[in-house]
Order: structure tokens, then C-alpha cells, then sequence
């Protein structure tokens, strides 16, 4: 990345409007956690390439990162999910094409629709994603995650809800929203057996959600770690997984929001 980032800037000491140049150093600053970099490099890119699509799919890319890195920002949420949907209009007032996005074009707006709350949308997405290159896996973990939120939503509900019909839908809804959790965690995992993201996020499903299964969380989350030792969300959840198999952690809180 040092080596890139200096070949980039000695890149832009020549031609300070070079689109690729500049693209290079907001990809590095993304790569590197640094969206608000990020976001100003891809402005810059779509200003000066306003007709060229991969910059404004990436900007609305680094827009959802960031509005993840600093809490709810709808505007950025609603804007990516405008940037993405220009990107695809064969004319100027055209409806936009969704087709013309590839398979990481569908990942991106359906990441977007998530945190904006729009699940329906969000699964079709990610579905079509999923769809137009089944290699690729991040798509398959987002429905896990999509899925894995709506299981939970159930499962806050069913702590306050007192009507017997809502109780048993609720339950229903439960358990159905889990087991498609898994099945898409499941069939990440049938291509990459290590993949930490997965294994993390199945452990959740197996520690928050009834019928819970600590020791497979457990183990789910050691191969996370095995893969990637530094992954502290995982290393946090084991700790109270294994707190929860002492009996000290009744593991009643919802799980967090997950997706890549």
C-alpha cells in the first residue's frame, strides 16, 4: 500500500485531475478504515468523471461505510442508494436498469437498503447478487444477516407481547428467520469453510436465538479467530459465550447489525 499510495501521488504531481490516480489513493484509503478519505477521493473522481459509473457506485460504497462509522446518517444512506440508481439510467430521465449492475453493484445497494431499513429490497439484491456470480460470498452472508436481523426483531417483540395469535406468529416468524439465517451462513461456509465473517456471524444466530447452542457458537467463534486473530467482535463474543456456559450471561440482547 506505501509503495502504491507514493507511485499515486507522484502520479498526481503531474496531472493533479487524474481520475485513476486519484480513485487509487480513495480505494487505499478505504482499504486502510479511513472512509471520510475515502469519501473525498471518490468525490472527487464522480465530479470529474460524472458519466462514469464505477464512481459513483464506489462513492455511494464509501457513503454507507462512513455512515456506519459514525452512527445513523440517513443522508448518506439515501444518497448512495441515489448514486447507485443513476449509475444505471441508459438516459439522464430514464428509470434506471438494475441489470446493468454487476454482481459487487447489487452487494453495494443492497448493503445500503439494509441500513436504511429496507429489508425486502435489500434481500432482492443481495439475492441477484448471489444470482449473477455464485462464487461470490459476500451476498450469501448479507442474506444470513438480513435474515438474522428480522429473527431477532422477533425476538424483542416477543418479550413485551402479551396476545396469544401475535406470541405464536412471533414465534414462527422466529424460528423460520433463523433457520434461513443459517441455511445462507451454511452455504457460505460449504464454499469457504474458514470464512471468520460467516463463522461470526452463525455463532451469533446460535448465542442470541432460541433454541440457543453455546458450545456451537464456541466453536464457530474459535475457527473466526483461527482464521483472523485480530477479529476483536469475535473475541468479544466468545467471552461471553463462554461467561453464558458458566451461567453468568442470560444472553438476552439482541444481536448486533452485521453485513459486509
Amino acid at each position: 500500500p506505501a509503495g502504491a499510495r507514493r507511485m499515486f501521488e507522484e502520479a498526481l504531481a503531474g496531472r493533479p485531475d487524474s481520475p485513476g490516480a486519484l480513485a487509487g489513493l480513495a480505494e487505499l484509503a478505504l482499504a486502510a478504515g479511513d472512509v471520510k478519505g475515502a469519501v473525498a477521493g471518490w468525490e472527487k473522481v464522480a465530479a470529474l468523471r460524472p458519466r462514469y459509473p464505477h464512481a459513483k457506485i464506489q462513492l455511494a460504497k464509501a457513503l454507507r461505510e462512513r455512515a456506519e462509522s459514525e452512527g445513523a446518517r440517513p443522508d448518506d444512506l439515501g444518497r448512495a442508494i441515489t448514486l447507485i440508481r443513476d449509475a444505471v439510467r441508459p438516459e439522464p430521465e430514464a428509470e434506471p436498469d438494475l441489470e446493468r449492475l454487476s454482481a459487487q453493484g447489487h452487494n453495494i445497494l443492497g448493503m445500503a437498503l439494509l441500513r436504511a431499513g429496507n429489508f425486502p429490497e435489500a434481500v432482492a439484491q443481495f439475492r441477484r447478487a448471489a444470482e449473477k456470480d455464485p462464487r461470490y460470498l459476500k451476498p450469501r452472508t448479507n442474506m444470513g444477516v438480513v435474515h438474522l436481523n428480522l429473527a431477532s426483531r422477533c425476538a424483542a417483540e416477543l418479550g413485551t407481547a402479551t396476545d396469544g395469535e401475535r406470541r405464536k406468529a412471533l414465534e414462527e416468524g422466529l424460528a423460520r428467520y433463523r433457520a434461513e439465517a443459517l441455511r445462507w451462513f451454511g452455504e457460505v461456509l460449504a464454499i469457504d469453510a474458514a470464512n471468520p465473517k460467516a463463522l461470526y456471524n452463525r455463532a451469533e444466530a446460535f448465542f442470541f436465538l432460541p433454541p440457543r447452542d453455546l458450545p456451537a457458537a464456541e466453536r464457530d467463534l474459535l475457527g473466526a479467530l483461527a482464521k483472523d486473530p485480530g477479529y476483536r467482535k469475535a473475541r468479544a463474543l466468545l467471552d461471553r459465550v463462554r461467561e453464558a456456559r458458566a451461567g453468568a450471561d442470560g444472553g438476552t440482547a439482541p444481536p448486533p447489525a452485521g453485513g459486509r
